[in-house]
């Protein structure tokens, strides 16, 4: 996309300013020394995004000879810089439907050649080339940027409309593409129960994220035993064309699909996470407290069908932080939007070590699974993820580090379980209940306080 600045938004300085000085409203630049009323903000950020991406300066004075250059920086006051990122944010989520993606920054003077005062700022609003488009407006219109024009026109032309139109069915396409995408799996794998987590920030693609990565940064990243909390360390780690894939070998064969991180270029997560199919009552690692009394209400169901649903809860919480790390150590901004994906789980059993779990089993009977492969929540499309609590990731130096991710992905959780037969207000009646089984199926590194 094009920069005004010839560097990222997050890279530009108060001295950068004067390369403004240089360049003209029109396709992808638009000044304003006020901040424009609601409607005007939604106009200018939806006509960007229905056109190719753009900026919106706002504190800054267009020159008087007709060049429409930048002229002069009389900022807006600095201390308002907060209630006014708020106020760009409210008008286009109030006046664009739907909602294009834009980031705000902030240049905070002085600059050292004294155009931008020490208590003001320019606000610099940069709007993505749209993925979902067309973005319309509250007044019914559908703008865009025309040349030179300082203010963005209706669009009317039809032929134009159906090419934004068909631009966001592509980018709905490309997310439905990426998420049915199978990894491949060995014929003595055909068999095998997978789990696939996706963490992503970036549905339409319509943010021009890059991971600021390199690959040793990444692979002391994945390979540090306290980047998680129950000890997950990567050992395996290499390049792929869009990014970098880490895997869990240690004593595996490296040869079959293990539990594995796919770390793509903008910032997306895509987790393969072997699931733990047979008896739980023989599981060394566990210290399960419900596993007998479940076992034996199967009756003629095949216990080794049963799935370890408590160990799955600690693999998303875990690697929810490792995500989480990695894109703030890529200098990349959230919201986190999270789903699953059930593979090969057709006639799977699930079993959760909790009180409320075998109750509702005792009372329903035991839930064996009817699909092979299910998305959670159901559905492509980016309206069928998931706003996954959790900013940032917990300090490591945290001794209950762990007890918000768990918050940040119960619910992702519990959608997971549906999709294996078992109602969600059953998991997410008691926040204790739900850490502790995950506790007795692997042991945490890091324990709650105890009030």
């Amino acid at each position: 996309m094009y920069s005004p600045f010839n560097k990222e938004l997050g890279s530009v300085g108060a001295d950068d300013l004067a390369a403004l000085t240089n360049v003209s409203e029109g396709w992808f630049v638009e000044y304003k020394e006020q901040l424009p009323s609601p409607p005007a903000i939604a106009k200018s950020v939806s006509a960007f995004a229905n056109h190719r991406g753009g900026w919106l300066m706002i504190g800054v004075r267009e020159s008087k000879d007709g060049s429409r250059r930048a002229a002069a920086f009389p900022g807006v006051d600095a201390d308002a810089v907060h209630g006014l990122t708020d106020r760009i944010r409210d008008a286009v989520r109030s006046h664009t439907d739907p909602t294009p993606h834009f980031d705000i920054r902030a240049i905070v003077g002085p600059s050292s050649d004294g155009s931008l005062a020490l208590s003001k700022a320019i606000i610099i609003v940069r709007v993505g080339i749209g993925a979902n488009p067309p973005y319309i407006h509250s007044s019914g219109r559908i703008y865009r940027r025309v040349a030179d024009c300082s203010d963005p026109v209706a669009e009317t032309d039809r032929a134009v409309l159906d090419l934004l139109v068909e631009r966001g069915r592509q980018s709905q396409r490309r997310l439905k593409s990426f998420l049915k995408s199978e990894p491949i799996l060995s014929k003595g794998e055909s068999e095998s129960s997978f789990l696939r987590i996706y963490f992503i920030q970036d549905l339409l693609g319509d943010r021009d994220d890059r991971v600021n990565l390199s690959f040793q940064e990444f692979a002391e990243l994945v390979g540090s035993p306290t980047s998680s909390a129950v000890g997950i360390v990567f050992d395996n780690v290499f390049t792929m064309s869009e990014g970098f894939v880490a895997r869990h070998v240690a004593d595996n064969d490296p040869q079959h699909r293990l539990l594995t991180w796919e770390f793509y270029a903008n910032g997306t997560s895509a987790f393969t996470v072997p699931l733990r199919v047979g008896d739980p009552t023989k599981n060394p690692r566990s210290r399960f407290k419900y596993a007998a009394d479940f076992v034996a209400r199967l009756g003629t169901l095949r216990v080794e069908r049963v799935v370890d649903a408590s160990q799955f809860l600690v693999s998303l919480a875990a690697l929810y932080g490792m995500h989480l790390s990695a894109i703030q150590k890529a200098g990349i901004a959230g919201p986190v939007f999270g789903k699953t994906r059930l593979m090969n789980t057709w006639r799977r059993i699930p079993f959760f070590d909790s009180e409320a779990f075998l109750k509702h089993v005792t009372k329903y009977a035991i839930p064996v699974c009817q699909e092979a492969s299910a998305f959670a929540p159901p559905g492509t499309t980016p309206g069928s993820f998931l706003t996954l609590d959790l900013d940032e990731a917990p300090n490591p130096e945290e001794r209950d580090r762990f007890l918000p991710l768990f918050g940040g992905v119960a619910p992702l959780f519990a959608s997971t379980m549906e999709a294996l037969g078992v109602p969600s207000e059953v998991l997410l009646a008691s926040a204790k209940e739900l850490y502790s089984a995950a506790e007795r199926s692997v042991p945490i590194t890091y324990r709650p306080r105890q009030d």
